[in-house]
Formats: C-alpha cells, structure tokens, sequence
C-alpha cells in the first residue's frame, strides 16, 4: 500500500508542473491590459511603462514564470492588482465558502444518489423505475444555471423561505449558514445526484447478474443482506472514481453558482478577477482549483485501493 501511494504522489508531481506552465500562460492569451483598465484610461503613456515596470511585466516571460513558481512554494502568490492585498490572503477568505459549497454538494448528491439507484434497480414497480430514470435524464439534460435561477423564483421571491444569495460562516451561525446554503447546494447537487445515480444504476444492474449473487441465493442468504453487503458494497467501487473526478470538477463548476446567488466564494473571485484582468488572482485562483482537483483524485485511488485489495502498484 506505501509502494502504490508513493508512486501515485511520484506522477502527481510532474501533472502539476505542466499545470502550473499552463496557468502561467493562459494569462497572456487573455485579451486586455490590466495596466491600462487599473490606471485609467486618462493613464499617459509615461504612466503606463512606470506601471508596467513596476509591477515586474517587462520582464522575460521566464522570469516573470520562475519568479512566480518560487513565490507559489514560499505561499507567496503575488499582490492583487485591483486591490494591492495579497492573493493568499483574498483566496484564504473565500475558500471556506467554496469548501461548504463543494462539499455539501458532495454530500448532498451521494446520499441521494444510492436510495434512488437501489429503486431504480430493485423495485418492483415499474412506476418507481421510470421515475428515476426521468429524473437522471432530466438532472443531466436541464443546465445548473437554469436550475438556480428557477429556484431562485421558487423559494426566495414566490416563497420568501430562503435568501437568495449572500453567505454566512458556519461557525458565525449554523442555522443562517445552512440556510444561506440550501439553494446553491441544491442547485449543484441535482446534477451530480443524477450522474451518480446514473452510474451507480448501471454498476448495480451488472452486479446483480454476477454469478457470486446466484452462489449467495442458492445458499439462503437473505436478499436484503445479499443486496447490503455483495452488490452494493461491489457496486460503489467504480463509482468512486466518478465521484472523485466529478468532486474535483465541481471546484470549477461553482464559478458559475457562486455568481448566480451572489455567493462570496473563489470562483466569484476569479469571474471577477477575469473581468478585471487580475494576473495574480486569475494564476492563484486557477491553481488552487488545479491542486483541490489532483488532490481529490489522489484520495480517492488511496481510498479505491483500501477497499479494492487487488490494487497494488507492482514494478
């Protein structure tokens, strides 16, 4: 188990240094001067060379990139140039947004995702089974913004029973924090419950026709100990790994909800940092999701690999 988890962070380590080359030049595709949107448009040409020199962007594009890789393992991700504060500090106040955001989701969508796939599977009732297939199709089918903007409609302007948007902090207040969160999490979870749900039918489909859950029958062993621990138990091991890429995937798609309910969290901060030509923040923000994203998947191979005992890295 040491053997394959060394190995699995050994072919981390170079993913990240082409990621961290990517981000760097991802930057200078972006049309727009940030010099030029800070300083104004009133800004002289004498103004506009000073701030460039002094923010370090007349530099050879190798240095600029070496300077700033050096800074990124010091937890030195450069100074704002909206704002002059330093990213670390912006994304170390917005990341406990997201974290609540990603991994309600997370949590919201697996528990759901496991009573609808067992009911599309093993129900009796043919009703049942095409309810929860219309209910994938359609998580799949209907976009996450549109979900949030008719939520929005529903529950904050029809209703009046949740906010709209804004965050608080878990430990300021629990309740007005869970609250602040229904409505974005739901938002998110509706998909990811339909694709989990999706792919845990399918696994669950396959498992049932095994030939050890016939050995089982023909043993009397009770259908629902034989359902609770072989074909679910079986079932959930492909399924973690769609659940660790989709997790990872999710830190990026909360740009898009942290925008709609006004949400105070890192992908707002990087639509805004875009909007404003934000090197610093756009490379810090950028790179944060990059490692949440490799990091995730690293746990759960690590986790794969506990529960499937037949995974081992051998030379």
């Amino acid at each position: 188990m040491t053997r394959y988890i060394g190995f699995r962070i050994i072919q981390v380590l170079p993913v990240l240094f082409v990621a961290s080359i990517v981000i760097w030049g991802m930057i200078f595709v972006v049309p727009g001067d940030p010099v030029a949107l800070k300083l104004g448009p009133d800004a002289t040409a004498l103004q506009l060379e000073a701030a460039r020199e002094d923010l370090g962007l007349n530099d050879p594009i190798v240095l600029q990139y070496v300077r700033w890789l050096s800074g990124v393992f010091t937890g030195n991700l450069g100074i704002s140039y909206a704002n002059e504060l330093p990213v670390s500090s912006l994304i170390a106040t917005r990341i406990p947004a997201t974290m609540h955001l990603v991994f309600g989701t997370a949590l919201v969508s697996l528990i759901a995702s496991v009573p609808l796939a067992l009911l599309g599977v093993s129900s009796p009732n043919r009703a049942v089974q095409k309810g929860v297939s219309a209910y994938i199709s359609l998580a799949l089918a209907v976009p996450s913004f549109l979900i949030g903007i008719l939520l929005i409609f529903l529950f904050g302007v029809n209703l009046s029973l949740l906010p709209t948007g804004g965050y608080v902090p878990i430990w300021e207040d629990f309740g007005e924090s869970v609250r602040h969160l229904v409505l974005p999490i739901l938002t998110m979870s509706i998909f990811f419950s339909g694709l989990l749900t999706r792919f845990l039918k399918s696994s669950l489909s396959s498992e049932r026709s095994a030939e050890y859950v016939d050995t089982a029958r023909s043993k009397g062993v009770p259908k629902r100990q034989i359902w609770r621990k072989h074909i679910l138990r079986n079932a959930l091991l492909p399924v973690i790994t769609v659940f660790g890429l989709y997790v990872g995937t999710l830190f990026a798609g909360a740009v898009i909800t942290e925008s709609i309910f006004n949400f105070p969290g890192v992908g707002r901060l990087l639509l805004d940092a875009v909007r404003e030509r934000d090197y610093p923040v756009m490379q810090g923000t950028i790179l944060l999701v990059v490692v949440l994203y490799v990091v995730v998947n690293l746990l759960v191979d690590v986790l794969y690999a506990v529960l499937d005992p037949r995974i081992r890295y051998a030379k």
